[in-house]
């Protein structure tokens, strides 16, 4: 069985302790389940190159380095 769901599921239990995101449980469950449904039935290898796709959509949506770099500050010290 694949572990990504697991591991979706506590990167989810993370980023929803940190408080400057503001995130509620409501919207942590649906981006678990979109994250979920994305990553299914692909390869840890396809599961890594479609993160890694997101988080340059993202950025690129986001638009603001000092942004990014305080939520990649964030990210990493929650890891």
């Amino acid at each position: 069985t694949c572990a990504l769901p697991d591991l979706i599921a506590d990167a989810c239990r993370r980023v929803k302790m940190i408080p400057e995101l503001n995130l509620t449980t409501e919207h942590a469950e649906a981006i678990y389940e979109m994250l979920v449904n994305l990553h299914a039935r692909k390869s840890l290898e396809e599961s890594a190159m479609l993160n890694s796709k997101l988080v340059l959509v993202l950025s690129s949506y986001i638009n603001d380095v000092e942004m990014l770099n305080k939520l990649f500050a964030l990210v990493v010290a929650e890891s």
